[in-house]
């Protein structure tokens, strides 16, 4: 039995052990936004998930904070990439920030699709014989051995990553986020399998406003969810400067506003039906009414449970129930 556990496979620790780890080990390589494992950061294409990146590449080699945040001490960087030429664009970027003399900290790999456990072995042994206890991996969709929307490939492309944080080696994986709509319109998931967020220890959703502002919404298995909006003075540079930054509790409490602003607005909504669309026997006829009424772009659907909870219909009555009933 030892030989399968002691210096084996499954690499048992006691829970001493494991303690003890835990308190050795740091959790971060850049406080709060990258982890020691597994960091997703995803957005839409041209969002400006490369130039975040650059600036990144170069907090790392020289251990200068982090849009504001701290780093704790320097890294040699692997960049696996697989966008046409996107080597050149990194080089570029990290160029106009980065100072003289830390060059040689920063490395291109060219990423083909990654077809098996063995090549995976042999990019491991490359990058960990130059020294690299950083890689990043741009972009997932690219190097994906199969159809992102299933779970296997996902599986066995993050297997591939944890060749490298199972040995100290933090990984960020750039990916593209949903090209799918919700109801608030823009996906914020990472496209593909429902799986890919976890196999992250922290997940960075980028969006880019018009304006050129920038947002990156942080949000951590064992971290609370944070946000900094930042903006680069010069076009295509990465230097940023950051606007605001927002932690858990101030995220919360907005989004706990915006969810009794939305219940205050549809409960308007439902007492005006009660006592203006007495006698109409169709949804559709009151959706319309509705819409014209409060000019809405799209008559809401009064079938939903967010609607049913508060107005019930019978024929033509219209009659309040549930918290407006009283």
């Amino acid at each position: 039995m030892d030989e399968y556990v002691n210096g084996g496979e499954f690499q048992p620790m006691s829970l001493d052990e494991a303690s003890q780890a835990a308190e050795m080990e740091e959790s971060f390589v850049v406080e709060d936004v990258i982890t020691t494992g597994t960091t997703l950061l995803y957005g839409e294409p041209d969002a400006g998930k490369s130039l975040m990146t650059s600036g990144l590449i170069k907090s790392l080699v020289t251990g200068e904070p982090f849009l504001g945040r701290t780093v704790n001490g320097t890294r040699t960087v692997a960049v696996c990439w697989s966008d046409d030429r996107a080597y050149a664009e990194y080089a570029q970027r990290i160029r106009r920030v980065l100072p003289e003399g830390y060059g040689e900290r920063v490395r291109f790999y060219q990423m083909p699709i990654m077809k098996d456990a063995g090549m995976w072995d042999r990019l491991f042994a490359a990058i960990q014989a130059h020294g690299h206890d950083m890689v990043i991996f741009d972009v997932l969709s690219q190097m994906i051995d199969g159809d992102i929307n299933d779970g296997p490939p996902v599986a066995r492309f993050f297997d591939g990553v944890r060749k490298f944080t199972r040995k100290d080696i933090p990984a960020l994986v750039l990916a593209h986020s949903s090209e799918k709509r919700g109801q608030n319109g823009k996906s914020d998931l990472p496209m593909g399998h429902t799986s890919i967020r976890g196999y992250s220890r922290m997940n960075i959703f980028l969006s880019r406003a018009e304006s050129g502002i920038w947002t990156a919404r942080v949000k951590g298995k064992w971290a609370d969810t944070s946000m900094v909006t930042f903006m680069a003075p010069d076009f295509d540079v990465p230097r940023f400067k950051v606007l605001e930054e927002k932690d858990g509790r101030e995220l919360r409490g907005k989004a706990r506003e915006r969810s009794t602003a939305v219940m205050n607005d549809r409960a308007e909504k439902a007492r005006w039906i009660a006592e203006n669309c007495q006698g109409v026997t169709t949804k559709k006829e009151v959706q319309e009414r509705l819409a014209k009424r409060f000019r809405m772009k799209t008559p809401p659907n009064l079938s939903k449970p967010e609607w049913t909870s508060l107005v019930r219909q019978d024929g033509g009555d219209w009659t309040l129930v549930g918290p407006l009933a009283a």
